[in-house]
């Protein structure tokens, strides 16, 4: 997470970061999503990063204009 974040502010890239939920048509168990977005929301927290909840959008995790 650290190195993508250097890489973001190095090319002067703009960015927010968001966790997406489990959208409805998904694979994996509730319990999996859960573990894996508690694990995403504890880490985020523990470097104080900012980020929002995107409640059952689909994940995109490339760069994007804003």
């Amino acid at each position: 997470m650290d190195f993508a974040l250097d890489m973001m502010n190095l090319f002067g890239f703009d960015y927010e970061l968001e966790i997406s939920t489990r959208p409805a048509k998904a694979i994996g168990t509730d319990e999996d999503w859960e573990r894996a977005t508690n694990a995403l929301m504890n880490a985020l927290k523990e470097r104080d990063f900012p980020y929002q909840i995107a409640r059952g959008r689909v994940p995109f995790t490339a760069p994007r204009s804003m």
